[in-house]
């Protein structure tokens, strides 16, 4: 893999992933990035977006406020705040055209709710409505036109374990799920999943990296690669890594040497 390269250098407020992405353009030339967070004093976290290569980040815009009206039907929606969003492609199925979903965590009194906003063009999205009660950091993926969600699942006796849900081809009706295992034994926090492949913020002895696994039917995962991101120093922590491209892998990571400063950097 190439260098590690600052693409956007994030100076506001709060900022959160994980990162998520998605060709808008067919694959050809721009790819979509989203993230969560807010430049304002006190603000709500919102989701957010910008066009990425492995160079730079453009056109950042705000994708989904934590309150708002539906562009359709006009219904107001309020959220607590909005974070780590996870967007995917839904090919086209029948008379159905291709479009996108984006999960992410729509807070609303205390209690992560996820959440999925559907949009055609990637820039006008639905109302998010809510699918599952009381689950973190999702991460989405498409196999056989069906999707299957991955979140973490709190448990009070111990830390979070990890589910992943069957929402059928519609991608929003639940329809089972399943517990995830992995043959490492520290926590797995955050993950970007493609068929047979993950990249994955995980915490060892107080410190987190990225790590890769693999795996034959999604529920079994093995361990690939450690340790993946290597950032200079004066930056602090790998969080919510994602893959970008074919060979890339998109992150963003919170600086010692700059007050609520963060980096989205990539490499190849």
């Amino acid at each position: 893999m190439t260098d590690v390269a600052v693409v956007l250098a994030l100076v506001g407020q709060s900022w959160f992933g994980p990162t998520g992405t998605v060709d808008i353009n067919n694959g050809i030339i721009d790819t979509k990035f989203m993230f969560s967070g807010h430049m304002e004093a006190q603000g709500r976290d919102e989701i957010w977006g910008s066009f990425c290569d492995n160079t730079h980040c453009t056109n950042l815009e705000k994708i989904i406020p934590h309150m708002g009206n539906d562009p359709s039907t006009g219904l107001p929606f309020y959220f607590d705040y909005l974070r780590n969003p996870k967007v995917i492609t839904k090919p086209a199925f029948g008379p159905y055209p291709q479009y996108y979903i984006l999960y992410f965590e729509g807070w609303l009194d205390g209690v992560p709710l996820l959440c999925a906003s559907t949009s055609f063009d990637g820039h006008v999205w639905s109302k998010p409505d809510p699918i599952l009660r009381n689950l973190t950091d999702p991460a989405a993926v498409v196999v056989d036109n069906r999707v299957f969600v991955y979140a973490n699942k709190p448990d009070p006796n111990s830390t979070p374990y990890q589910v992943r849900y069957d929402l059928g081809e519609s991608g929003i009706v639940y329809e089972s799920e399943v517990r995830v295992a992995y043959n490492v034994s520290y926590q797995i926090r955050n993950v970007d999943v493609k068929p047979g492949h993950m990249i994955a913020e995980v915490v060892e002895a107080g410190k987190t990296r990225a790590d890769t696994f693999t795996s034959e039917d999604g529920i079994l995962w093995s361990l690939d690669k450690q340790n993946v991101l290597a950032f200079p120093l004066g930056t602090a922590d790998t969080r919510t890594p994602a893959h970008l491209g074919d060979t890339g892998i998109i992150v963003y990571a919170n600086r010692f040497n700059l007050i609520n400063g963060y980096d989205i950097r990539t490499r190849y």
